[in-house]
């Protein structure tokens, strides 16, 4: 699923927007506190419209947002 996602967002969006190296999803599955599942793909937007754009590419999956990752409850 992640490299049918890369492949619809490749020419939407800069590199690097897309993250699906699975050592380095790794990174954005854990907190302080915590290790969550691994996800198949991190996308960072750099603005409102490449958000809107992903969300809408995403139609169907399970889309998880993330802070800073400096959660001491599991957040």
């Amino acid at each position: 699923m992640a490299a049918v996602l890369e492949r619809d967002l490749t020419d939407l969006f800069p590199a690097g927007t897309l993250i699906t190296d699975p050592a380095e999803c790794a990174f954005y599955a854990q907190d302080v506190h915590s290790m969550g599942p691994l996800p198949r793909a991190v996308f960072r937007p750099g603005d409102i419209a490449e958000l809107s754009a992903g969300l809408r590419a995403a139609d169907g999956m399970t889309i998880i947002p993330r802070g800073g990752g400096l959660s001491y409850t599991r957040g």
